[in-house]
């Protein structure tokens, strides 16, 4: 079993961009929250003694803390981005760190985004484990 939390305000994936010359590219956003998530998952990787990338099928849960806006006009973090696009920007940081041989490993996500309480800091927590484990 893989956990490691990605600090910071998560990220959604960002739309592609197209160039003026037509070339399509990932928004500088995205691509350093990926990067930070790919750091984290590494990290976490070394320190669990895992060398080589998953290929089995996978559990994969995700957290994501939202920092909790100045004015809330809502309870709860309905808000934009939708939770798939941090589940996206995520899971694709961790094909970065190759955690997994393929995202076609991931059999079941359970997500979820929350505004961070009074003395957490906004972040992604993840944990990514075999199946056949429970979490």
């Amino acid at each position: 079993m893989l956990t490691f939390t990605v600090p910071g305000p998560p990220r959604g994936k960002g739309r592609p961009r197209f160039s003026r010359k037509g070339h399509v590219y990932t928004p500088e956003e995205t691509a350093t929250y990926e990067n930070l998530v790919a750091l984290a998952a590494a990290r976490a990787m070394l320190e669990a003694g895992q060398t080589s990338p998953l290929d089995c099928p996978l559990v994969v849960e995700i957290r994501v803390r939202l920092p909790r806006p100045k004015k809330p006009k809502h309870s709860e973090p309905a808000v934009r981005p939708d939770l798939d696009q941090y589940v996206k920007a995520i899971l694709d940081g961790m094909g970065q760190a190759q955690v997994y041989t393929d995202d076609a490993r991931v059999v079941d996500l359970r997500a979820s985004k929350e505004y961070a309480t009074n003395g957490t800091n906004p972040c992604a927590s993840v944990i990514v484990a075999p199946l056949n484990v429970l979490i």
